[in-house]
């Protein structure tokens, strides 16, 4: 059986619970002056001023709960709570390449085209002017053609 939820900015709306988010970014209803998003679960919509009692109560809260960790040695007193810091990840240049670093030659992709096997599009032109393009067209490719063969 699909799960309907209430949405928090109009008691009608009525979504299955995995469309929630989606729901909540579309809403006609949405007010984000008078509520806020939860920062643990962005599901979770709550008026201002009940941020205190959203947050001894969230569900979601658990999920960065887990990220922290007690201190338990006699030094501490009451085995205070701290966060957990992640040092900023290491980026490593020195076997990144460097595209600056290579003489290539420039790529003009008319040039390309003028002298591959492909078929080149006619530029918007009176019809006689598409006519002579897709003669030349024809004999540059055919010339190509003999070439490879």
């Amino acid at each position: 059986m699909d799960q309907y939820v209430t949405c928090p900015y109009n008691s009608n709306h009525r979504p299955l619970k995995f469309r929630l988010q989606c729901h909540l970014a579309k809403c006609p209803d949405r007010d984000e002056i008078n509520f806020e998003t939860c920062p643990f679960n962005a599901t979770h919509i709550y008026r201002k001023g009940q941020k205190e009692s959203h947050f001894e109560n969230c569900e979601s809260r658990g999920d960065l709960e887990r990220n922290v960790y007690q201190v338990g040695n006699s030094s501490t007193r009451n085995n205070e709570v701290l966060a957990r810091s992640m040092p900023p990840p290491r980026i490593n240049n020195e076997n990144e390449e460097s595209w600056d670093d290579y003489d290539a030659p420039t790529y003009h992709p008319q040039q390309y085209a003028m002298n591959a096997n492909v078929l080149r599009n006619a530029p918007p032109a009176p019809p006689a002017e598409r006519r002579r393009f897709a003669e030349n067209e024809r004999r540059r490719l055919s010339g190509i053609q003999r070439r490879q063969n």
